[in-house]
């Protein structure tokens, strides 16, 4: 299964996407984000509330992406 929550991402539909993830029965669980762009001055604190959710999924391996800019 592959959930492609890349175009216009934001914290709500992020945090929505990895709980479907988690609802879905696997022996390995894998997700890929990059930078949610846009999110203003507390971007940093966004991009870590999603790691509860990620947790929460039971994601064994996050591929956290950022290619250019402060967070890469």
């Amino acid at each position: 299964m592959l959930i492609d929550e890349s175009y216009n991402a934001n914290p709500t539909s992020m945090a929505a996407s990895l709980a479907l993830l988690g609802e879905k029965t696997a022996r390995r669980g894998g997700c890929g984000a990059r930078t949610m762009r846009e999110l203003g001055e507390q971007s940093d604190v966004f991009h870590a509330a999603l790691v509860d959710p990620i947790v929460a999924a039971g994601v064994d391996y996050p591929l956290l992406v950022e290619t250019v800019g402060p967070l890469a």
